[in-house]
């Protein structure tokens, strides 16, 4: 700025335009921010309800497959299957209470083959399937 006397005078500090580009720029970089923090968020409480169901949907097929290890118990309880075996059931877990469908059936063509599959489903929508295959003794 040109003082009367025609010198210059030494300009310290930052304009009002300066500041409030900052102040638009912070503002923009912070929505940005709280938006990626609120999907991660999202996400994170996704992937625990998923790793919780996995957990149930294992332990069921694991109590499904106990009885198969005595040999007598399993002709009693599966060699009669001519049509798919369903037991509806829940569970509790840390959070959210599963509701599970088990259903058993033989694999055509196979005499000694069964077919596992537990279907869970919580809250809303949220459906997790799991399967395995059990080998008759």
């Amino acid at each position: 700025m040109k003082l009367r006397n025609g010198g210059l005078r030494n300009q310290a500090g930052f304009s009002l335009l300066e500041i409030l580009m900052a102040i638009l720029l912070l503002a923009i970089s912070f929505v940005g921010l709280t938006a990626y923090s609120s999907s991660q968020r999202k996400a994170l409480y996704k992937s625990s309800d998923l790793t919780e169901a996995s957990n149930v949907a294992l332990t069921i097929l694991e109590k499904t497959k106990i009885p198969l290890s005595d040999s007598a118990a399993f002709a009693a309880k599966y060699k009669t299957l001519g049509k798919p075996a369903s037991v509806q059931s829940s569970y509790k877990g840390k959070k959210t209470t599963y509701f599970s469908s088990t259903t058993l059936s033989r694999i055509p063509g196979s005499d000694n083959l069964i077919k596992a599959q537990v279907q869970l489903t919580w809250t809303g929508d949220h459906v997790y399937n799991i399967g395995m295959v059990l080998v008759q003794p």
